[in-house]
């Protein structure tokens, strides 16, 4: 490491004036709007004696400095900067310097906020200025033109008697970067005067540039690379074009503070010109230049147009980018030409250093970084494939690290850039974008939209591109053109149709959640351009803000048009090869699939619910049937099954079975087929077995563990980790990087990340095939070592039909094989729900309570696919068991809440904690949870026994190693798991309201006072059907979809009327517990769930 010494810049150019007095400094055009009419190179003594002078006419006009006033500086983008930051040092100020691109209220915000009174301005001076004046007046100072700066005669040296250790902790310049909501947030480089500043404004507290920080900065861009590397500053030599202003933080380092201390030379552009393209090739055109520092947007543009390219590409040795994300199919052009640099910095770091190997090179990874190690940063995973780059302080690098002279009591500094990990190449790393560029969408998918909007930069009609979508339904695409005339609507419509192939190829990279359709594009009006940084890139979230209205109607528009030419001609009748083929058509538009059968299930194949409302969206247009629901197509969930409904639907005269003896004759086929194929096996299967040896006893217990990346599922593995007893689990996901999917669902969840590769192993399975799809290496060592089963993984989905639920059947058949075949025998636990016997009380002979056994009549179920689904599976399994010689149980969950102790999270979609949320939207909460009757006088679902999903992992663990003690038996074990200890709703309502109550008057800041009501459960349910329903949102192509978010008890209206019924019709059924009791103490000790729970689960709904 290099000796390190502190540097006070004005000393450190005073000194260089003196030794070097006709070196240049930097090079300026002669004209101000180009180079065409030559340059002028800034001497070394001209630029000390210009600082000089106005050193002294700051004293003349305001006097020296006391406690560093601030002084703010607007001027044209030229060496004055540099200038009057240094003579403003010298007299005892802190120099200022704002974008002059700033809005009028930003730029009041920041002066009133650092109680700025001074200006120094030029003449002529910037078109702000006086705008600026009107609202805030200050003492103004104009200084003369640059030229005459550099032509005076000769000033007295304007003393600056003092050292590094006197002045390290003093200011040396006040910046400040652009803010996410329209307004700068200030950065001002050190804790200086922090109390006394005014935080009315809701904008972050001034930072300060220190010396210290300037020094240490300085050492960074010194410091030697390692051995094997190379360090990008080493190539920080010679004339280079400085693309960034002279206020921008990239500015300051690279025009300020390193010319005057390394051999760099700074080639300024035309200070009344636009910082366009075109400039900077005129400038490389008049001047010769070693490199350039460009932002993203004209390095853009060179990988845009061939023709700068070829004249710009023999002129430079490299470009530098910086201060955005660059297109990479555009690096890619330019790389090749011109090696391409990405350089990191921030406003609170200045750049990062960096190195490159020698064996990265130039041509290859052009858009890859790799850090040098006095940075000390670590990447931190955040969620999908996307890192925190975070600063971490260590003592060896005090002297480097500059963020730490701004922040001295910080030990890390999480910068809020997300990077991704180069596929193959350890340590090279690649900026994707900010966290608060992500999008969340109302379900809470996330998606990076800076890949997507790249994409769309590609097409020659556009300017820039920006996704919107955060916290709605879907996705929108604002699109600002080229060309900047006006057009009428149906110009838009044709601009649209000619972009939408470019939409169409972005849509196939990007997540199924964050695909754009075609009516969800707004053209922006061309007075009114994105909203831009100082270095020329789009300003997000100023840019929302600007078109909040339209994207508000664009969210909210009524008949959208379809986005394919219509087929059908209702006219013309329709018959089934045609409606299936129309319909094929209409799913490979919304899902991009291409090779599926007409036969095969939409969910299977992975269709979401946007995807469904989608294709609703599209059926009603194209087959004219404006009734058509969402519900018919979870209920005929494939091409044959929905063209045969919507067939059926249109001919009233087709006869049919009625819907309930339709579902029961369904259920009882699939459940014979099952059957017919376990006997089928049933030979073979007893034969093998005779032949295996008995398994070797051994304690330590083996886990096989399906769907651990669920709230249950992740609790339960956390279980099972806690207990010394169990040797090793398998974790079967269905998801590709399914350990990864774990970190990130513990992150959510507050559980550990850490998993022990000697005690876990995280597997990428299928159950619906074959030997789960693994290789047979892998299939064989699981097969002879599991001792037990606990199957969790199943979709839950109460809109889908059973046949949607086939390959989830297909599994539990492939672990019964797995269970029959393996060498330890394991016990299957199934983890089924109390759905599968809801209808037990309508059945013939039905007791009281639902017995713990398995239930044989096929009424049973809940008459949805999911509670028959898990009906059938514990048929299997009894059947299973009785054939086959096996060890089985199924446990009947009730109600879930989220975690008492361990953990955090309850999923707002499901029943309870939607009619929660949605309390908060309509200002009341119900008394009881269902009418009040004589038997529930609370209502059906008033008596709370439900159980904590931490603690409802423990009882699951207890009755799966219960389950591993129990020889063969001729019956499936039947647990119910309820919480014993009783709590009422009666007795939660009040934490429950305090929070909404406490959450509601925080939105009504300035508005009149409500209160929570409370009313009974029937106007409660009045109330909600008066905020809308699930039909009429889905009419609406989800526009209105954002009434899921804020009232998502919509979705579940009809479960909710069903709690209407009366005593006699009230289907609630009960559940007996005596046995399960007895063999789990776990559930024992249970105590009943408490209002502090109850308050906690709330607040984590109405923060989320």
């Amino acid at each position: 490491m290099v000796a390190v010494t502190g540097t006070l810049l004005p000393k450190a150019f005073e000194e260089r004036a003196e030794k070097n007095s006709q070196g240049i400094f930097a090079v300026i055009p002669k004209s101000p709007s180009s180079y065409a009419a030559g340059f002028r190179e800034m001497k070394n003594v001209e630029v000390q004696n210009a600082i000089n002078s106005v050193a002294w006419s700051i004293e003349k006009s305001f006097g020296r400095g006391v406690d560093f006033e601030t002084i703010a500086y607007l001027g044209p983008n030229d060496p004055r900067y540099f200038i009057v930051l240094l003579a403003g040092i010298k007299v005892g100020y802190k120099i200022f310097l704002p974008s002059p691109r700033n809005s009028i209220v930003a730029h009041v915000s920041l002066l009133t906020e650092l109680k700025c009174k001074k200006l120094i301005c030029t003449d002529p001076q910037v078109p702000c200025i006086p705008i600026i004046l009107e609202s805030y007046p200050m003492q103004k100072l104009h200084i003369p033109s640059l030229q005459e700066l550099l032509d005076q005669r000769a000033v007295p040296n304007y003393p600056y008697d003092t050292t590094y250790e006197k002045e390290k902790l003093n200011p040396f310049c006040v910046l400040h970067t652009s803010g996410s909501t329209g307004k700068p947030t200030r950065s001002l480089f050190h804790t200086y005067g922090f109390n006394e500043l005014p935080t009315t404004l809701g904008i972050p507290k001034p930072r300060i540039w220190t010396h210290e920080f300037v020094s240490r900065v300085f050492n960074t861009n010194i410091l030697p690379p390692p051995k094997e590397f190379r360090d990008p500053c080493n190539y920080l030599k010679g004339r280079f074009f400085a693309g960034l202003p002279a206020f921008h933080a990239a500015g300051v380092v690279f025009c300020f503070i390193l010319p005057p201390l390394c051999e760099m030379i700074p080639v300024y552009p035309p200070p009344a010109a636009p910082p366009v393209t075109s400039i900077f090739v005129d400038t490389v055109k008049h001047v010769d230049v070693d490199w350039a520092f460009l932002s993203p947007v004209i390095v853009d543009d060179l990988g845009k147009d061939k023709s700068l390219l070829d004249l710009v590409a023999p002129k430079l040795d490299f470009i530098i980018f910086g201060g955005g994300a660059l297109p990479q199919v555009h690096g890619d052009i330019v790389n090749p030409r011109i090696p391409l640099f990405a350089m990191l910095g921030l406003t609170e770091t200045a750049n990062i250093p960096q190195l490159k190997s020698f064996t990265d090179g130039f041509p290859s990874d052009w858009s890859y970084m790799r850090f040098h190690p006095s940075a000390s940063v670590e990447f931190r995973h955040r969620f999908d494939d996307f890192y925190e780059l975070v600063v971490v302080r260590k003592p060896e690098y005090e002297h480097h690290q500059a963020i730490f002279a701004l922040f001295p009591d910080k030990n890390e500094y999480e910068t809020k850039d997300l990077y991704s990990p180069h596929p193959t190449r350890s340590g090279l790393w690649q900026h994707k974008t900010r966290i608060d560029d992500i999008i969340v969408f109302l379900n809470g998918e996330k998606t990076n939209p800076v890949s997507f909007e790249d994409e769309m930069g590609r097409h020659p009609e556009i300017s820039a591109a920006l996704v919107a979508g955060h916290q709605r339904f879907e996705a929108s695409l604002l699109v600002e053109l080229v060309d900047k005339k006006e057009l009428t609507s149906q110009e838009r419509k044709e601009v649209i149709d000619r972009i939408w192939p470019s939409i169409f190829q972005a849509n196939r990279t990007c997540p199924t959640h964050a695909k754009v359709s075609k009516d969800m594009v707004l053209i922006l009006d061309p007075a009114r351009p994105m909203v831009r940084a100082g270095k020329g890139t789009v300003q997000r979230q100023a840019t929302l803000n600007l078109y909040a209205k339209e994207l508000d109607l664009l969210y909210n528009k009524p008949d959208p048009q379809p986005t394919s030419p219509k087929r059908v001609k209702r006219s013309n009748g329709m018959n089934n090869r045609t409606l299936v083929s129309d319909i094929r058509t209409m799913v490979e538009m919304v899902t991009e699939w291409r090779k599926f059968k007409d036969s095969d299930d939409f969910f299977a194949l992975g269709m979401d619910s946007l995807q469904v409302l989608q294709l609703l969206k599209e059926l009603k247009l194209q087959l004219s049937i404006p009734a058509l629901s969402v519900s018919t197509v979870y209920a005929n969930p494939s091409v044959d099954l929905l063209a045969q409904e919507i067939l059926k639907s249109s001919n009233p005269t087709n006869g049919h079975t009625t819907p309930a003896s339709d579902r029961k004759n369904n259920l009882v086929q699939i459940r014979q087929r099952y059957e017919t194929f376990i006997d089928g096996f049933e030979r073979g299967i007893r034969a093998f077995r005779q032949q295996l040896s008995p398994p070797e006893p051994t304690e330590s217990k083996v886990v096989l563990l399906t769907g651990s990346t669920g709230a249950l599922g992740s609790h339960i593995l956390q279980t099972l980790l806690l207990d010394t007893n169990v040797g090793h689990i398998y974790c079967f996901n269905r998801s590709l990087d399914s350990k990864d999917t774990q970190i990130r669902k513990n992150i959510e969840r507050q559980l550990p990340t850490e998993f022990d590769t000697s005690r876990v192993t995280f597997i990428a399975s299928d159950l619906s095939k074959p030997s789960f799809g693994l290789a047979q290496s892998v299939y064989n060592k699981i097969i002879s070592s599991v001792t037990h089963v606990i199957h969790n993984a199943w979709p839950v989905d109460f809109n889908r039909a059973l046949q949607s639920f086939q390959s989830s059947l297909d599994g539990v058949l492939n672990l019964v094989c797995f269970a029959t075949l393996a060498r330890r025998h394991p016990a299957i636990l199934f983890l089924s729900s109390i759905s599968s016997a809801m209808n037990y009380g309508k059945t013939s002979g039905a007791a009281a309570f639902v017995p713990e056994t398995v239930l044989t009549d096929d009424d049973s179920p809940a008459p949805m696919g999911y509670g028959e689904s898990k009906y059938l599976a514990e048929r299997m399994l009894d059947y299973a068991t009785k054939k086959l010689d096996l060890v089985t149980g199924t446990v009947r969950i009730t109600q879930i809440t989220g975690p008492a102790v361990v953990g955090s999270g309850w999923n707002r979609n499901e029943w309870f904690p939607s009619l929660v949320i949605s309390s908060r939207f309509i200002g009341a909460l119900p008394e009881s949870l269902g009418v009040k009757n004589t038997r529930y006088p609370a209502g059906s679902l008033g008596q709370i026994d439900w159980i904590p999903v931490d603690q409802l992992a423990g009882i699951i663990k207890e009755l799966s190693f219960f389950l591993g003690e129990q020889t063969y038996g001729s019956n499936i074990r039947v647990f119910h798991t309820m919480n014993p200890k009783v709590t009422t709703w009666e007795d939660l309502l009040p934490s429950a309201r305090n929070i909404l109550q406490n959450s509601l008057s925080k939105s009504q800041q300035g508005a009149e006072k409500k209160d929570i009501e409370i009313v009974p459960f029937s106007e409660w349910i009045e109330r909600i059907r008066d905020a809308g329903s699930f039909e009429s949102i889905a009419k609406d192509e989800g526009g209105n979809s954002e009434l899921f978010y804020q009232k998502p008890a919509l979705k579940l209206l009809e479960f909710y009327e069903s709690l209407l019924e009366s005593e006699e019709g009230n289907t609630k059924v009960d559940f007996e517990i005596k046995e399960t009791l007895q063999v789990c103490d776990a559930m024992r000790d249970l105590e009943a769930i408490k209002p502090e729970w109850m308050a906690k689960w709330v607040e984590g709904w109405m923060s989320s």
